[in-house]
């Protein structure tokens, strides 16, 4: 994998302790057929979770 999507979107985090630097933190972003991100969200931890009930409106409103 050559990072693109991290570096198209920037979900990129390093996690010193570990030695882990430039990987994706967790994130969804729901992307239009033209390229349009209609929703976007990154945790500000990456054992969080999106609210799943927004991302499906996003999903269903992006349909």
């Amino acid at each position: 994998m050559s990072g693109e999507a991290i570096r198209a979107y920037d979900p990129e985090m390093d996690i010193e302790e570990l030695g882990l630097h430039g990987i994706a933190n967790r994130a969804v972003f729901v992307i239009g057929d033209d390229g349009t991100v209609s929703y976007g969200w990154v945790a500000d931890d990456p054992t969080n979770e999106p609210d799943y009930d927004d991302v499906l409106a996003a999903v269903e409103a992006a349909a």
